[in-house]
């Protein structure tokens, strides 16, 4: 009795194990296609937020230039 306990233990954790190792093969293989999506929308978004920042850094500089402009007009030209 105590042999065939053993023999059917045995079977069911080599099955458990088997098992255990398709899924892992299988997610592994399934993986890279949802990485690689992941990374080519993330690729797209640092796109999108580079090509934003460059746009409001050239509005900044504008705005410097025009106080810059402005400053000077209202400089009191007496005191020199």
């Amino acid at each position: 009795m105590g042999i065939a306990i053993a023999v059917i233990l045995g079977i069911i954790a080599i099955t458990a194990i088997s098992a255990g190792f398709d899924y892992l093969g299988k997610r592994s293989k399934g993986a890279p296609d949802e990485l690689s999506k992941k990374v080519d929308d993330l690729e797209n978004r640092i796109r999108l937020l580079e090509s934003s920042a460059a746009l409001k850094e050239e509005e900044i500089r504008q705005l410097e230039s025009k106080i810059e402009f402005m400053d000077r007009l209202l400089e009191d030209k007496t005191k020199q």
